[in-house]
């Protein structure tokens, strides 16, 4: 008979979830995995009996169960579900328990304790472990990680897969793929002119569909949701909030991709490889990945009312983070997700410790970039920017591209910044304003160099053409460094379209 002075809570959470979506270089295994993930989610509730949701999203949840018994149970069956359906993915989940009370000073002790059981129990996994490839074993030919254990015959390719990307091809493929498109289709509905549109067989097909060559990685990430979380009062705001937090991130992905995105050749213009809770990632052509980024951080943050909607919290601004990635068609996707994680990072460090407003980094892949802190250790970069300075820059590439500036002296601006000398950068802006004698093009420039928006020099500072940063010591001690706005508009200039 259960106890009915006790509650039992459950707790789960998806481990190293990025190493499995990206374990090989294939759009379709990674979409199969997405699309794996995606389902696990969906069907969680129907499988487990006797346990009331209190809260799922992506790759975490928690359900309060009946008893002692039950609640371990729960925890033996998720961990063994998520193994079983993923081949190699794992996940974590533990169970506390906690007095019965009237009020609801009882459910964020509880949720603490979960925490603090969930932080031990990863901390004392080791990190996924992968069988040693003996002589007499063939190593998986998609992932080459694991031991092959099967040929894949259904795509007449013979290849030998190890179980895990086995399971990730057979759901990946057209015939079988349901995934984010399911939803993004239901959500425009069969009238729309993209329902019928298809996701692109690879990266090399998302490239040509603007006909850049290029693409865009997009990983999104929420800021302080951790504390939000410990905040909520109860179970029934809990599952409240994370229903609203879930309508209200995919309409707004969904929306961000109808605005600025469009087919060609009945390919659509992105491929979504995660939404959960409010962690996204996705795939776009080239030349929307920065407005896609732009306004599905800002529409979140108008969304924060309605997220917070009976927390108690509506005052709070929920805000996100963003690191973008441009880069050739070609370029390998698990290197390419840790680039997007590295920028990610650089954002959320700007952004803290307040969090009051969305901030982006992004980069430009142009060759065989080895890792971000090398490829930018020469550079006068000025990034990463807020979600509004990033629109201000957005719109500046895009009005000089349609005052038709001079791509090669902007180029020559761009080479002297990258002298990283001042004085010839400054010599190479001033030379370039004097050159022009379209009056529209030459004020144009001089607004961007001392644009308030993008330049940080103040009252009593010599604001330096074209650097917007004071130079600040390195931190080796050798020499300045230098910031430059204009470097990161010329990276972005060639992925803009004309402005109005």
């Amino acid at each position: 008979m259960p106890d009915t002075n006790k509650h039992w809570m459950v707790s789960f959470d998806t481990d190293r979830i990025k190493d499995y979506i990206f374990a090989t270089n294939s759009l379709r295994e990674i979409r199969g995995a997405s699309a794996i993930l995606l389902e696990i989610e969906k069907q969680r509730p129907a499988e487990f009996d006797n346990a009331k949701k209190i809260y799922g999203a992506g790759g975490g949840g928690a359900y309060f169960a009946e008893n002692e018994e039950s609640a371990d149970a729960l925890v033996k069956k998720i961990e063994y579900a998520f193994r079983e359906k993923t081949g190699i993915g794992s996940i974590t989940a533990v169970w506390v328990e906690g007095p019965k009370r009237e009020d609801n000073e009882w459910y964020k002790p509880l949720k603490s304790d979960a925490r603090r059981k969930m932080q031990q129990k990863k901390a004392s996994k080791a990190e996924l472990a992968y069988l040693p490839l003996e002589p007499y074993m063939r190593p998986c030919t998609s992932c080459g990680q694991l031991p092959a254990e099967r040929r894949f015959d259904e795509d007449r390719s013979g290849d030998l897969l190890c179980l895990a990307c086995c399971k990730k091809r057979e759901k990946g493929s057209e015939e079988r793929y349901e995934g984010f498109l399911r939803e993004f289709k239901a959500y425009i509905g069969r009238p729309h002119i993209w329902h019928n549109a298809r996701l692109p067989k690879d990266l090399n097909e998302l490239g040509k569909v603007d006909g850049s060559g290029y693409v865009g990685f997009i990983k999104i990430d929420g800021n302080h949701m951790g504390t939000l979380f410990d905040d909520i009062d109860s179970p029934a705001q809990h599952e409240s909030y994370s229903n609203r937090l879930k309508t209200a991130i995919e309409h707004t992905v969904y929306d961000a991709l109808l605005a600025h995105g469009d087919i060609r050749e009945g390919v659509l213009p992105f491929e979504i490889v995660l939404i959960g809770g409010d962690d996204l990632m996705l795939f776009t052509t080239a030349k929307m990945a920065m407005p896609v980024t732009i306004e599905i951080l800002r529409r979140f943050e108008e969304a924060s009312p309605k997220i917070l909607e009976g927390t108690g919290m509506q005052s709070q601004k929920l805000t996100m983070c963003a690191g973008v990635v441009l880069c050739h068609s070609n370029f390998p996707i698990p290197a390419l997700a840790d680039i997007g994680e590295d920028l990610l990072k650089n954002a959320k460090k700007k952004a803290s410790p307040h969090y009051g407003s969305g901030v982006i980094d992004f980069q430009v892949v142009t060759g065989s970039m080895i890792d971000l802190e090398s490829a930018r250790a020469a550079v006068p970069y000025h990034r990463p920017y807020t979600h509004l300075q990033m629109s201000t820059l957005l719109q500046y590439a895009r009005d000089f591209k349609k005052e038709n500036m001079p791509t090669s002296q902007l180029q020559m601006v761009y080479e002297a910044c990258m002298s990283n000398s001042t004085v010839e950068g400054t010599m190479a802006a001033l030379r370039m304003v004097g050159r022009l004698r379209n009056l529209r093009q030459q004020q144009l420039l001089k607004e961007f160099f001392t644009d308030k928006d993008l330049v940080e020099f103040k009252d009593k500072e010599v604001n330096v053409w074209p650097w917007s940063r004071p130079a600040e010591k390195q931190e080796d001690g050798h020499g300045e460094k230098l910031f430059s706005a204009f470097v990161d508009l010329l990276d972005l200039y060639r992925f803009v379209e004309k402005g109005a």
